[in-house]
């Protein structure tokens, strides 16, 4: 299911439709909470299916991933990890100061546990 996941963002890389599929389905993985591994696939997903593009409807479902806190561990740093990485994909060369705050504040804001 993950790899399934991934390749949705692979497939939509550089296709744009109204529909807008890849956020469709990919957002849902993310904001519905599902298994970590397929968390992790969908940020990636997004990222790669959205790079270059500055597109602020899948900046508001990464955002709270990064900004997400709780129980230090290893696999909650990883998917704010593939969550900034996608913004940053997204995002690349635009010099948005809401993305680049965020992924600071919360590297920042990591304890020595998380990182």
């Amino acid at each position: 299911k993950a790899g399934a996941t991934m390749a949705v963002g692979i497939l939509s890389c550089g296709v744009r439709n109204d529909a807008d599929p890849a956020l469709a389905l990919l957002s849902d993985h993310i904001v519905d909470g599902d298994s970590h591994v397929i968390k992790c696939a969908a940020c990636t997903g997004l990222g790669i299916a959205y790079a270059g593009t500055a597109r602020e409807d899948v900046m508001e479902v990464l955002t709270p991933v990064v900004e997400s806190s709780g129980t230090p561990t290893s696999t909650k740093m990883l998917e704010v990890s593939l969550a900034g990485l996608a913004l940053g994909m997204i995002f690349v060369g635009k010099c948005d100061d809401m993305v680049g705050g965020t992924i600071v504040q919360r590297l920042m804001e990591a304890t020595d546990e998380e990182l």
